[in-house]
């Protein structure tokens, strides 16, 4: 690893980005990507995340990142835990940039499937009882989550093997138990979805420290 590579995981470690608005969260994330996608056909990925409402959407209704920019933070949150565990268990990667664009775009799944209005009156607490909020689940054309980010990445960038089977199974034994043996096969061919699944954990299930 060089040190530029080094200077951007330090960097991902270091940072909260729950306060930046739009602007600095755009360029943060093509700060920590750009150098590694050059050569991936994405020259059209920065724009359609804006476009899509990357920044601001939530994540969820009733999980975690049910807010406003809940899918940005959640997401860079499983960027840096896959950060601190390659670096902590000294995991190897097909490519250094791998963990920050898993990260990143392992739950564009999201992207377009809530209606939101963060400008309602309604508590953002008060939905999770009521049903009634700001946010609204709106099912889209693919009912998989992995998969469906899958599908949306694939007119966007060109990922990795590995990269595209973390994304596929980030989501680990979360899923209908038909895919649980698919699962323990996809850690036999890649250890490192393993990883993605534990970070994608502690960012959904832990409170960062």
């Amino acid at each position: 690893m060089n040190d530029g590579v080094k200077q951007i995981y330090e960097r991902i470690i270091d940072t909260d980005v729950s306060e930046m608005g739009t602007a600095e969260r755009r360029e943060f994330t093509k700060y920590i990507m750009a150098a590694f996608i050059t050569n991936r056909a994405a020259s059209g990925l920065f724009k359609w995340l804006g476009a899509s409402g990357y920044y601001n959407c939530p994540a969820g209704k009733g999980h975690h990142g049910a807010c406003r920019g809940g899918l940005f933070i959640h997401s860079f949150e499983v960027t840096r835990q896959l950060v601190l565990l390659t670096e902590l268990y000294q995991l190897e990667w097909m490519d250094n940039g791998s963990p920050i664009i898993i990260g990143i775009l392992h739950d564009v799944c999201k992207l377009h499937e809530y209606d939101y209005d963060f400008d309602s009156k309604i508590d953002i607490q008060e939905k999770y009882f009521t049903g009634k909020g700001p946010i609204e689940y709106r099912p889209t054309f693919e009912s998989g989550h992995g998969s469906k980010s899958i599908l949306m990445l694939s007119s966007k960038i060109l990922l990795t093997e590995e990269e595209a089977l973390c994304i596929r199974y980030h989501m680990g034994a979360y899923t209908d138990s038909s895919e649980w043996r698919f699962y323990d096969e996809a850690i036999k061919t890649c250890p490192n979805v393993f990883w993605t699944h534990t970070a994608d954990m502690i960012a959904s299930k832990l409170e960062r420290k």
